[in-house]
């Protein structure tokens, strides 16, 4: 590749027009747009659509995109075969991986890379891996996997394909209000991953797959189910008398909470933390929201501050979905960033290679293996 669309380790890693986190003032941007402005009127579709395309779409677009989705969403009967042959207690984010890898290995338009392909190919992805979600969750509990509806949306949809039945309004609502904050994540790990990836100009496919993988540590996307897991123990703690278990003097130990720095904070908690309040009241339980509260209350004498992943787990625990799908789930709604974040940087045709400084020991002396007598050899 001509070194001049190599990536400058001295620039930015990325460039970026699809989101903008802005911690200084706490009012991030999908595409220009507020954050809060889209969870209180839009829906995830139509977020999804703003993501790829860059714009709003019209009536007539937003229509034919919902349809597309809702069409796109069968798996291939070979798709369940796989999923039904995997470990019954393999890693959620392994089974959605392998998924991703195997619907663009199989996709119709595999092989062509040109933007609009890339677009119908991440389209197709946004739309098969909740349903790969879902169809693994049930398998695994032994349930046959329940087929998308075309006359309900992305979201409901989602939670009948989980529970076989129709979601409440308020649920949905919820978790589509959740789904659009947890579209992008801008520069985090898993995006930062897609763009490397698609910055050798690999397909959005393949791209997602690796973004998919970067979310399995604790330290990234995976720490959710860990959230969820932490706040039932706390919460039988607490109803058991045990109120040393939600002191702040042990947070760097608790899933969702990360070190305060001056100007450094989740942009997208106050949202979510919001969207947990909202839930409680709706349903007429806010136990796990005033859970929340008295931990990030701790957390301001200790300097810890709360990421979102600390009260979408306490949405999620209202919601009655399992911790073991909340990972995957986040997963498979980030798509529509990954996606996103995938064709601008094809586009842009540079390649992301960052600047390494080696560490290591220098001028070894080599020595043959019978002169070896087992210790390490350390730089002369």
């Amino acid at each position: 590749m001509d070194s001049s669309r190599r990536h400058n380790p001295h620039e930015p890693a990325i460039v970026t027009a699809v989101c903008n986190m802005r911690p200084d003032d706490n009012e991030p941007t999908y595409r220009g747009y507020s954050l809060n402005t889209l969870v209180d009127h839009s829906t995830y579709e139509e977020v999804a659509y703003l993501l790829l395309y860059g714009r709003l779409p019209n009536a007539v677009e937003f229509e034919q995109f919902k349809t597309l989705l809702t069409a796109s969403g069968d798996l291939p009967r070979e798709l369940i075969d796989l999923l039904r042959n995997l470990p019954e207690k393999a890693h959620p984010l392994d089974v959605l991986r392998t998924a991703a890898a195997y619907l663009g290995a199989v996709d119709s338009e595999a092989g062509i890379e040109d933007t609009d392909a890339e677009l119908r190919k991440a389209v197709r992805m946004i739309a098969k891996l909740p349903a790969a979600v879902a169809a693994s969750f049930r398998i695994t509990h032994h349930l046959d996997p329940v087929r998308p509806l075309r006359q309900l949306g992305y979201t409901r949809n989602f939670l009948t394909q989980i529970s076989g039945y129709a979601p409440d309004d308020d649920a949905v609502q919820v978790l589509d209000a959740v789904f659009i904050v947890s579209a992008d994540g801008e520069g985090d790990a898993s995006s930062y991953t897609a763009r490397v990836t698609a910055s050798s100009l690999a397909d959005v496919s393949s791209s997602i797959t690796a973004a998919i993988g970067s979310l399995k540590g604790s330290l990234n996307g995976g720490g959710i189910g860990a959230v969820m897991r932490f706040l039932q123990s706390a919460r039988e703690s607490q109803q058991s008398g045990d109120a040393g278990a939600l002191q702040g003097g042990a947070l760097e130990r608790i899933p969702g909470f990360f070190p305060s720095r001056e100007g450094c904070a989740d942009p997208k908690t106050q949202i979510i933390k919001r969207l947990s309040r909202r839930l409680g009241q709706r349903i007429g339980d806010s136990a796990w929201h005033r859970l929340c509260e008295r931990i990030e209350e701790g957390s301001e004498r200790s300097g810890f501050r709360p990421a979102a992943s600390f009260y979408t787990g306490a949405i999620f625990l209202m919601l009655l979905i399992p911790d073991a799908l909340a990972v995957s789930l986040i997963a498979a709604v980030r798509a529509a960033g990954w996606a996103a974040h995938c064709i601008e940087q094809r586009s842009l045709c540079r390649i992301i290679n960052p600047s390494v400084v080696y560490c290591g020991p220098e001028n070894l002396e080599y020595l043959p293996i019978a002169r070896r007598n087992g210790r390490s050899q350390t730089a002369a």
